[in-house]
C-alpha cells in the first residue's frame, strides 16, 4: 500500500545522509547510462522511426482456409523490445526520488517487474504478429488460436511461439466478359402494385374476434403443444396465426396448415405434423417428425383500414391519397425488382465461380458467420422495401438451411470483396442515407430511429458491406454478357406463417434426456 501511495504522491527529492543506500548508490551510477539511452529514445520517437524484427516465420497448411504459423523473435529483438517497454513504463509511473522518468531502468525492472513482463508480452506479441502476418503474405479473417497466459518472454535467447488462424481463401477472378448471365426483367406491373397496396395495409389492420369456423385466411389465438413421440417438448401460449398454407419454425414446418384448421371452433384441438429441419440445433430430432396440437382459443380476421381515407393515408404512410401511396409503392417494387435483379445475378456468379473454385471452408468458420450472413440477407431485403411479415417467413426459411447457405454466402463474399478491393469501391454516406430511407418507408419507422438502432446494434457495419458487394456486382455486371428473362413472383412466399419460437430448445433436449429409459439398478 506504502508503495502505490508513493506512485501517486509528489516526487520527493533524495534525502542527504553520511553513506546512502545501496539502492540510492546503484541509481546515481546509473544516471549517466540511462540520460544516453532516453536521448536516444526520444530521438527515434521524434524521427517517427519504425525498425523491423528479424523474424524467422515458418507458415504450413493446417486444413480447408487455416495455416499453422510459427514465429522466432530473435533474442536481440527481444532485448530492444524489452528496453522500449520499460522506457515507455518508467514515463507512467512516479519512483520517489526521482522525477518521472528519470528512474533508472534496473530499479522500474525491480519494482515493477509483474507489470513489465505483462507490457512486454503484449508489445513483443503485437509487433511480431503483425509482421508475420505481412511477411508470410497470409490475410486473417479471425483471431489466432494461442493461448497466451501460457507463454512466457524469456530473459535470455529467443522467443518462440506458434498459433493457427483461419485465414482468407486465395480468389482467382476468371474472365468475366466471356460469361453470359440471365438477367431478370424490371418492368412494373400494376398486378404488383395493388398486390403492394393490400399487403402495406394489412400491416397497420386491427384483428376482430369472428363468429363462425375457420376459414383459410382467417387468424386464430392458439395454444401450441409440442410432442415427440408422446413426450411432450414445449408449450406455446397464445399464438397468433395466420390460417395458411405453410406454417413455419425456425427449425421445423408444418405442410397444409390451413387444411388442418378449416372449420375449426374456439375450444376446439387439431393435431398436425412437422417435420424437422436436417439442420436443427438438436440431432435426435433432425429430420424427424413431430406431432403439433392447436388448442384454438379465438377466431379472428383482420380489419384493414381504409385505402381512401385520406386522414388515416397521411397518417400511416405520410401520403394524401391513394394514387400517392401506389406512387411510393411502385417505387419499392422498383426496388424489389432490383433486388431480385442482384439475387439472381449473385446466384450464377456463386455457382459458376464456386464451380471453377478448388477451396472449401472450415465448419467452424461456416458456423460462426451463420448470423452476421443472415443479417446482411435480411438487411438487404429491408433496403428492397420487403414487409416485416414477409422477412420474417423468409428468415424460417434460411434458419432451416443456415449452414449451406452461409456457406455459398462466404464463397461469394470472399470473391466479391477481392473485386471491391482491387477496385476501390466503397459506399458514400449519401448512399447509406438513401437506404436507410426506403428502409424507413417499408417498416413505417422514421429513419432517425432506424439509423440509431442500426448503430447501436452494429448493423450499420453490414449495411456498408453489403452496399460494398452491390458495387461489385455491379461492376461484374458492366463487364459480362446477358440476356432478360421473365422475373419471379415479387412476393415470394406469401402463404406462409411464421412462429419465432424454434421446436429444438435447450428445454426439449433436457425433456428428451430426462425421459430416457434407464437401466435397472443392481
Amino acid at each position: 500500500m506504502a508503495e502505490n501511495e508513493a506512485q501517486n504522491s509528489t516526487p520527493e527529492q533524495p534525502e542527504t545522509s553520511a553513506e546512502p543506500s545501496a539502492e540510492q548508490t546503484t541509481a546515481t551510477e546509473e544516471v549517466g547510462q540511462e540520460t544516453a539511452g532516453e536521448a536516444q529514445h526520444e530521438a527515434a520517437a521524434t524521427q517517427g522511426t519504425e525498425q523491423k524484427l528479424n523474424l524467422q516465420v515458418e507458415v504450413s497448411d493446417a486444413g480447408p482456409c487455416r495455416k499453422h504459423v510459427a514465429v522466432t523473435v530473435p533474442a536481440a529483438d527481444v532485448k530492444r523490445l524489452f528496453e522500449e517497454a520499460v522506457e515507455e513504463f518508467r514515463h507512467k509511473v512516479d519512483v520517489p526520488g526521482f522525477r518521472r522518468g528519470h528512474a533508472p531502468a534496473t530499479l522500474i525492472m525491480r519494482r515493477f517487474r509483474d507489470e513489465l513482463s505483462a507490457e512486454i508480452k503484449q508489445k513483443v506479441l503485437l509487433e511480431s504478429m503483425e509482421q508475420a502476418a505481412e511477411q508470410a503474405q497470409i490475410e486473417p479473417i479471425d483471431e489466432p488460436d494461442i493461448e497466451l497466459e501460457n507463454l512466457e518472454i524469456p530473459e535470455e535467447g529467443d522467443f518462440f511461439y506458434e498459433f493457427e488462424v483461419e485465414v482468407r481463401p486465395r480468389v482467382e477472378l476468371p474472365d468475366f466478359s466471356e460469361w453470359t448471365l440471365e438477367q431478370p426483367s424490371t418492368e412494373i406491373k400494376d398486378e404488383d402494385i395493388d398486390h403492394l397496396v393490400e399487403l402495406l395495409l394489412s400491416n397497420h389492420g386491427e384483428f376482430v374476434p369472428k363468429d363462425g369456423p375457420v376459414e383459410p385466411g382467417d387468424y386464430v389465438v392458439a395454444t401450441i403443444t409440442i410432442r415427440y413421440k408422446g413426450k411432450e417438448l414445449a408449450k406455446l401460449h397464445d399464438q397468433r396465426l395466420h390460417v395458411v398454407r405453410e406454417l413455419r419454425f425456425p427449425d421445423a414446418t408444418l405442410k397444409e396448415f390451413d387444411k388442418l384448421l378449416q372449420g375449426a371452433l374456439p375450444g376446439d384441438k387439431r393435431v398436425g405434423q412437422a417435420l424437422v429441419s436436417t439442420e436443427a440445433d438438436l440431432v435426435p430430432l433432425r429430420g424427424e417428425v413431430v406431432e403439433v396440437e392447436f388448442h384454438v382459443i379465438q377466431v379472428e380476421q383482420l380489419k384493414k383500414p381504409d385505402p381512401n381515407d385520406s386522414e388515416t393515408l397521411n397518417r400511416l404512410f405520410g401520403v394524401s391519397s391513394l394514387d400517392e401511396l401506389r406512387e411510393r409503392c411502385s417505387t419499392i417494387i422498383r426496388n424489389r425488382l432490383e433486388y431480385q435483379q442482384r439475387q439472381a445475378i449473385r446466384k450464377q456468379i456463386r455457382e459458376k465461380l464456386a464451380a471453377s473454385s478448388n477451396w472449401e471452408l472450415p465448419e467452424k468458420l461456416v458456423r460462426k458467420q451463420v448470423e452476421n450472413a443472415m443479417h446482411r440477407e435480411l438487411l438487404e431485403m429491408r433496403q428492397a422495401g420487403y414487409t416485416p411479415e414477409e422477412i420474417a417467413a423468409y428468415e424460417t426459411s434460411i434458419r432451416q438451411r443456415a449452414l449451406t447457405t452461409t456457406r455459398n454466402a462466404l464463397i461469394e463474399h470472399f470473391i466479391l470483396d477481392r473485386i471491391a478491393e482491387d477496385n476501390q469501391l466503397e459506399p458514400t454516406d449519401s448512399m447509406i442515407d438513401m437506404e436507410i430511407l426506403n428502409m424507413a418507408f417499408s417498416s413505417g419507422e422514421s429513419p432517425r430511429r432506424i439509423r440509431a438502432r442500426l448503430f447501436k446494434s452494429g448493423v450499420i457495419e453490414n449495411l456498408a458491406a453489403q452496399l460494398r458487394e452491390r458495387m461489385a456486382v455491379d461492376w461484374i455486371l458492366e463487364r459480362v454478357q446477358t440476356k432478360e428473362v421473365p422475373a419471379e413472383s415479387l412476393f415470394g412466399e406469401t402463404d406462409v406463417e411464421t412462429v419465432d419460437t424454434p421446436i429444438c430448445t435447450q428445454q426439449a433436449a433436457a425433456r428428451l434426456a430426462a425421459e430416457q429409459p434407464t437401466a435397472p439398478a443392481g
